[in-house]
C-alpha cells in the first residue's frame, strides 16, 4: 500500500504523502508505525477505535510508538460521521474547546462536511464556518490540509502522551466474516510474493524480462481490495462477488507469471541423469526440509501396488519413498508425498527410479508411524481421537501437550451485526460438533491421516488429522458444511501450559496479548507457552482468533447476515430484529487447514514464522525432460545467516534498475545478518533491531554497492 500509494501521490499530486489516513479502518496494528515511517508518513490521522471502545487511547494528538520503538504523530479524529447539520457542526467545535482547555492544546483539527468524515461540506455549514470565524468570542478557524495542522502541533513543541501498542477494538466480527475473501486475500499475498522472487531469479539468471507490469497490476487488484469494508467482509453481497472476481484475477496473474518464470528456468537446467527428472522449485527465501504433495504427474509417480518406487535426489546419496496418499476426487488422480530439501529460493532436481515389483521400499530413518482406527503415533507426537475430543501427547518428554477434553470443534452464539458492533467476545457456547465416526485413511512410511467425521443439527464437518514421519508436528485439514445461522464455528485447543499471556503475528512482526477471551486479529500463527512446553496455532487464510484460561480458540467460520448494520444488536436477545430469508456468509461447504506445532520454550525455537510460511505457501513442481543446460542441477539464490531474520521480499526495483531485497526481524531481539547472493557476485551485512523492516537496493551490474532504501523505493532506510 504504501509502496503504489505514494507512487500514486507523485504521478498524479506531484508529491507524496506525509500522512496515512484511516479514518475507518476497523483497527490499527502495533507494526504500522515503522511502515508508516518508512513509507515517508511520520504522521498518521484515524478514528476507530472510539473513546468508549478502548479508553486507554489518548484523544487528540499523541505519539504513537509500534513494537520496534518507532513512532508516528497520531490524531484521533473526535466525532464519527462528520457533522450533519449546523447544530453537529457546533457540538463538534464545543468539545473542541473544552479539550484545548483541558489539554492546554494551542491548536486541534476539525473535520466538518456531510459523508464519511469529513466529506463534501454543505453550503449551509459553509456559512456557518464564516459567521464564526468572524466571531470574537470564538478561536481562530484556518481552513487546513491535516500536514499543516500536524506540522503546527509539532512547532508548538509541546509534550504528548505516548500510547504503545495495538489501536484495538471496533467491529470484532469483521476478523471472521466472509471467510472466502481472507482466505484469497491470504493466497493472493502468498502467491505475489512467491511471483515476485521466482521472476527476480529468472531474470538475474537467464536474463528473461520481468513481468513488472503483470504483477503491479495484480498488486493493484490485491490493494483495492483491501479497502476496510471489502476485506472486513462487510459489503453487500454483490460487492463481495466482484471481490472474489478480482481476487481471482489477481491470484491467477501471479501464478502465470510464477509458472512462467518456473518454465524459463526449467528449460536451462541441467536434467542429464537415469531416471524420471522433475524440478522442485522453492518459492521461500529459506531452505525447504520436509514433505511435498504433489499430484500424479502423467503417470510419473505412479506406484501400483509394489510401493517400490523411489525419489532419488541430485546428489545420488538422499533417497527416499514415494507415498501414495488420500486422492482428492478418484482413483484417477492420485496424489503423492515426497521427502524433499530445496536450497533457499532455488531447486532440485529429482529423479525417480523404478525398482523391482519385489524390491523392498527404502524407508526413512527415524521411528516408523503406526496408525490405528483412532490413534497416530510417530515416536514423536501421538494423536488419539475419542468422543470428547482430539488428544496429543508429546512421546519424547511423556506430557500431555492438550489437556481434557480435548481439540474440540465449538458452535458459538453470534447476536450481533456484520461488523460485530460491540461485541468483543464470542464465547457463548450453543454445543459442538459430535463425533459420529472416525478411520484412518492413509498409512505410509512418510505420513498416516486419520478422517473424523463430525454433526451439529443439520451441519457437517469432516476432519482430516495427518502426522508426518519425523516430525512433531499435526495437521488438521477441516471440510465443513456449514447449515445454521448466526454463529460462529471455533476450533478450541486447550493447551497443558499455563500462562497470562499469547503472541500473536502481525504484520513484520508479533505482540504478546493479555489472555482475556475478546476476539483478536492474527495474521498466520498465534502461540501459547509457559517457557517450558507450548504450542504455535497456524492457519492458511483465518485471521481471527480467542484465548482465555490457557485455550487457544481459532474462528474458522461466522454465519454473519450480509452488510446488516445494527448497533443495538448486542443488546438484545438472538433473533429479535432478523428474518431468515436474509443472505448469510459462510453458508455451505467451506475448506480451512490448520497446523499445530509443540514445542520446548517458545515459539522462536520452533521456528514458527518459517514454518507458517511453509504451510501457506507449498513448492512448484515441473517434470522435465532429459537436456544439458547452464544451470545447476541443485541451486540456492539467497542465503542469510541469522534464522532471527526472514527475507520477505526479492525483486527487481519499480524502475527496473536493479534489485530489491527486503528482511525483517522476527524474533524481537537485536542481531546481525549477512546476506549473500553469489550469482550476482553481491554480499552485505546489517544489524537489525528488534521487530526492523530493512530494505537493500543494488545493480546488478554493481553488485557490490549495496544501499538501504526505505519501502516507497526512494529515500534512506
Amino acid at each position: 500500500q504504501g509502496l503504489y500509494g505514494q507512487a500514486f501521490f507523485k504521478e498524479r499530486l506531484g508529491h507524496p504523502s506525509l500522512f496515512g489516513y484511516n479514518v475507518d479502518s476497523f483497527g490499527h496494528n502495533a507494526g504500522l508505525p515503522q511502515i508508516l515511517r518508512k513509507s515517508g508518513m511520520p504522521y498518521y490521522v484515524f478514528m476507530r477505535p472510539a473513546p468508549y471502545e478502548n479508553r486507554s487511547v489518548p484523544e487528540g494528538y499523541f505519539r504513537w510508538r509500534g513494537i520496534d520503538g518507532s513512532e508516528v504523530l497520531a490524531f484521533r479524529v473526535f466525532s464519527p460521521y462528520a457533522t450533519w447539520s449546523v447544530k453537529q457542526l457546533k457540538e463538534q467545535l464545543d468539545r473542541l474547546r473544552a479539550h484545548m482547555e483541558k489539554t492546554g492544546t494551542d491548536s486541534i483539527m476539525l473535520f466538518y462536511g456531510v459523508g464519511n468524515h469529513g466529506g463534501g461540506p454543505t453550503r449551509e455549514q459553509r456559512n456557518e464556518l464564516e459567521r464564526l470565524r468572524s466571531d470574537p468570542e470564538m478561536p481562530d478557524l484556518v481552513y487546513a490540509s491535516c500536514a499543516d495542522a500536524f506540522a503546527r502541533c509539532e512547532a508548538e513543541g509541546r509534550e504528548l502522551p505516548v500510547f504503545t501498542g495495538d489501536l484495538h477494538h471496533h467491529a470484532s466480527g469483521c476478523y471472521a466474516a466472509q471467510t472466502e475473501v481472507k482466505e484469497m486475500n491470504r493466497r493472493c499475498e502468498e502467491a505475489l510474493l512467491a511471483a515476485e522472487r521466482t521472476a527476480a531469479v529468472c531474470t538475474a539468471l537467464t536474463g528473461r524480462a520481468y513481468p513488472h507490469a503483470r504483477i503491479e497490476a495484480a498488486w493493484h487488484d490485491l490493494l483495492f481490495n483491501q479497502f476496510h469494508d471489502i476485506l472486513s467482509g462487510s459489503s453487500v453481497r454483490e460487492a463481495c462477488r466482484d471481490t472474489r472476481d478480482q481476487l481471482g484475477r489477481a491470484c491467477f496473474t501471479a501464478e502465470e507469471a510464477l509458472n512462467a518464470s518456473v518454465q524459463a528456468l526449467a528449460s536451462r537446467i541441467d536434467t542429464r541423469g537415469t531416471g524420471t527428472a522433475f524440478i522442485l522449485f522453492n518459492p521461500h527465501p529459506f531452505d525447504w526440509d520436509g514433505l511435498f504433495e504433489t499430484g500424479d504427474l502423467h503417470g510419473s509417480l505412479r506406484q501400483g501396488a509394489s510401493g517400490g518406487d523411489v525419489v532419488w535426489h541430485c546428489d545420488g546419496t538422499d533417497a527416499t519413498c514415494v507415498q501414495n496418499v488420500q486422492p482428492s476426487s478418484s482413483v484417477e488422480c492420485e496424489r503423492f508425498v515426497v521427502k524433499a530439501h530445496v536450497p533457499a529460493l532455488g531447486w532440485t532436481v529429482c529423479r525417480l527410479k523404478r525398482r523391482g515389483p519385489h524390491a523392498r521400499p527404502r524407508l526413512p530413518k527415524g521411528p516408523a508411524i503406526t496408525a490405528k482406527t483412532d490413534t497416530l503415533d510417530n515416536g514423536l507426537l501421538r494423536v488419539r481421537v475419542t468422543t470428547g475430543g482430539v488428544h496429543l501427547r508429546d512421546l519424547e518428554r511423556a506430557r500431555a501437550l492438550t489437556r481434557t477434553p480435548g481439540i474440540r470443534v465449538l458452535v458459538i452464539d453470534d447476536p450481533s451485526d456484520t461488523w460485530g458492533h460491540d461485541c468483543y467476545r464470542f464465547d457463548r457456547v450453543k454445543g459442538s460438533f459430535a463425533l459420529t465416526s472416525v478411520r484412518c485413511i492413509e498409512r505410509g512410511p512418510l505420513r498416516a491421516a486419520l478422517r473424523a467425521e463430525y454433526r451439529y443439527r443439520k451441519s457437517r464437518l469432516y476432519l482430516d488429522i495427518l502426522v508426518e514421519q519425523g516430525r512433531k508436528a499435526c495437521e488438521l485439514r477441516a471440510r465443513l458444511l456449514l447449515l445454521e445461522k448466526r454463529v460462529l464455528v471455533k476450533v478450541a485447543v486447550p493447551v497443558n501450559a499455563r500462562s497470562k499471556a499469547a503472541w500473536h503475528e502481525i504484520p513484520y512482526g508479533a505482540i504478546e496479548r493479555t489472555n482475556s477471551g475478546e476476539e483478536m486479529p492474527v495474521q498466520q500463527w498465534l502461540d501459547l507457552s509457559d517457557g517450558t512446553l507450548g504450542l504455535s496455532l497456524v492457519n492458511n487464510g483465518r485471521y481471527a482468533v480467542s484465548v482465555e484460561k490457557n485455550e487457544m480458540r481459532q474462528t474458522i467460520a461466522r454465519s454473519a447476515p450480509y452488510a446488516w448494520q445494527d448497533y443495538r444488536a448486542c443488546r438484545r436477545e438472538a433473533g429479535a430484529a432478523w428474518t431468515d430469508d436474509r443472505w448469510f456468509h459462510d453458508q455451505g461447504f467451506s475448506e480451512c487447514a490448520l497446523l499445530l506445532i509443540p514445542h520446548e520454550g517458545d515459539w522462536r525455537k520452533a521456528c514458527t514464522v518459517h514454518e507458517a510460511r511453509k504451510f501457506n505457501r507449498a513448492l512448484s513442481i515441473v517434470q522435465e525432460g532429459m537436456h544439458s543446460g547452464g544451470l545447476a542441477p541443485c541451486f540456492g539464490f539467497i542465503r542469510c545467516s541469522s534464522r532471527d531474520v526472514l527475507v520477505s521480499v526479492v525483486k527487481r526495483s519499480e524502475d527496473g534498475a536493479g534489485f530489491v531485497v527486503r528482511a525483517s526481524e522476527i524474533a524481537g531481539r537485536r542481531c546481525r545478518a549477512r546476506f549473500s547472493i553469489p550469482a550476482l557476485r553481491a554480499g552485505w551485512q546489517s544489524a537489525f533491531g528488534p521487530w526492523e523492516i530493512k530494505t537493500f537496493r543494488f545493480a546488478a551490474e554493481r553488485p557490490g554497492n549495496v544501499k538501504e532504501i526505505d519501502l516507497t523505493e526512494t529515500g534512506g532506510g
